[in-house]
């Protein structure tokens, strides 16, 4: 926990490199929650996402302050809370071995190390599915009803959150039912516990759901926007190229299925311009998916393949523009679990291949889920983030527009020439600017400077196409500051005309 810890909150300013628009949506909410204007936390909020998680996103910045940290403070934690039900579930499972190689590639895997850096709340969806998980395993074992409790609190509270979460009580259920198939009395024993556990699933939820019925539109929004059915992208994308619609579900499938071994995330998200997976441990992963399936019925197997398709077919196939990393985030305890079993698998075969004991496979398989480990945190660390690929071009430009305005403060307001490429409101610019008004230049570069308030200091930014522009802002504004911001690279970002103030 405190390794997983550790490696998710350091540095958190400045890796990623800069906050993505997403990110600072979520944090201009959060600011809402403490300025008193945003205060039921059982709606919901930008692009209909609950507001619950704001709340707790409030908490952080009001004892950080309004920072980037500050708000990716919360996923940090979370993320490392996670890799403690991770390693129960395993180690109850498959063993004190596979548990520490599951935690370890947990710990260091670039993938869950990324969206356990960022301030969106995706990173929530394996700590509520561990979570309910574990703690019915708990039921079962232990025969007890305060578990059971514990996993239905957890499923309810799951609906405060990303969107994939919607999908954890299936996986609830397919535990149940393979339990059951294994020979768990659970209706005869348990039918109690698990009505407890329904019951405060419930509770939990009934706030956001009966929001949820008066307002059906916001409970399938985010479905309605990206699902290829609904949004019409099915239908159009089959005239556009010729495929059949079939032909189109099947690349559709494929891209999603092979997330983690062949295709790149293309989203901004992360975009790591790798498969999530790299070369070592995705063919132990690729190993761990064949004895799953030839082994279905040993431990909980079929459980997770079970799990992997259900995100790969709801969070994938029926998307727009699948692998996108931020709606695959739930398969990580899976994608872990087969890793970890498919590398112990290959290392017992070898070990009795080679005539050795069994402690020299364990020791083996602990060495190299160290390296995969070390190459995993090196390609974030060392090769990812230096590629300022998070977030593409305009939040690069967004962030250190918010950076520059934020040493400001009131009593300015900021002219931004940046249309139609850029607006002010890109939400990483009022979000790290908090105390500069902002107002968008027309689109007109003929334009005369009427549209110039005049309320507070004025701070002129133009993005490089807009620069000539400048000249007729210095005729009217004169014996001003002129000010060049490029990027790393040497590529300018944008110019800013400070003007002097008597």
């Amino acid at each position: 926990v405190a390794v997983t810890f550790l490696l998710r909150v350091i540095d958190l300013d400045h890796i990623p490199y800069v906050l993505s628009g997403d990110e600072a949506s979520m944090g201009i909410e959060a600011v809402k929650v403490l300025r008193g204007s945003l205060s039921n936390p059982y709606t919901t909020g930008w692009l209909s996402h609950p507001t619950l998680y704001f709340f707790m996103q409030s908490v952080a910045l009001g004892l950080g302050g309004i920072s980037t940290a500050a708000l990716r403070w919360s996923s940090a934690l979370c993320a490392a809370l996670s890799v403690l039900w991770l390693y129960k579930l395993s180690r109850r499972w498959y063993g004190r071995r596979v548990a520490i190689i599951a935690a370890l590639i947990y710990a260091g895997w670039h993938f869950a190390v990324h969206y356990g850096r960022i301030g969106l709340y995706n990173i929530c969806d394996p700590f509520f599915a561990l979570g309910v998980v574990w703690y019915a395993q708990r039921g079962l074992d232990e025969g007890r009803w305060w578990p059971w409790a514990v996993s239905g609190l957890l499923l309810g509270l799951c609906v405060y959150f990303y969107m994939g979460a919607r999908l954890i009580p299936f996986i609830l259920l397919m535990f149940l039912l393979l339990r059951w198939a294994q020979g768990a009395s659970l209706w005869r024993r348990y039918r109690r516990h698990i009505l407890v556990c329904a019951l405060l699933a419930v509770l939990a939820a009934l706030p956001l759901l009966v929001y949820y019925l008066r307002h059906w539109s916001d409970l399938m929004a985010r479905w309605s926007a990206v699902g290829i059915v609904p949004s019409g992208w099915l239908a159009n994308e089959a005239v556009i190229t010729g495929k059949t619609e079939a032909q189109l579900l099947i690349q559709q499938f494929r891209k999603a299925f092979l997330a983690f071994n062949l295709y790149p995330d293309p989203t901004y998200h992360y975009m790591p311009g790798i498969p999530l997976l790299q070369f070592g441990p995705a063919i132990v992963f690729a190993l761990g998916v064949f004895v799953g399936v030839f082994r279905p019925r040993r431990q909980m197997n079929l459980l997770l393949l079970a799990w992997y398709m259900l995100i790969v077919v709801m969070g994938g196939m029926l998307l727009e523009n699948p692998p996108s990393s931020a709606r695959l985030v739930l398969l990580i305890p899976p994608v872990i679990w087969l890793s970890s079993i498919g590398l112990v698998t290959l290392l017992d075969y070898l070990a009795c291949l080679i005539q050795q004991p069994r402690w020299m496979s364990t020791l083996a398989a602990i060495c190299l889920a160290l390296v995969m480990f070390y190459s995993s945190i090196r390609f974030y660390y060392v090769k990812y983030t230096p590629s300022h690929t998070y977030g593409g071009a305009n939040t690069e430009v967004a962030d250190n527009i918010g950076r520059y305005l934020r040493a400001f403060g009131a009593g300015y307001s900021a002219y931004f020439f940046g249309s139609p490429r850029m607006y002010y409101n890109f939400a990483t610019i009022p979000y790290l600017a908090q105390n500069v008004s902002g107002v968008d230049a027309p689109e007109d570069q003929n334009a005369d400077l009427t549209w110039v308030t005049g309320s507070g200091a004025p701070v002129f930014i133009f993005l490089p196409e807009r620069l000539p522009e400048i000249e007729k802002v210095m005729r009217q504004y004169p014996n001003g500051t002129v000010r060049q911001y490029k990027n790393d690279r040497g590529v300018p970002l944008f110019y800013a005309y400070e003007v002097d103030v008597p």
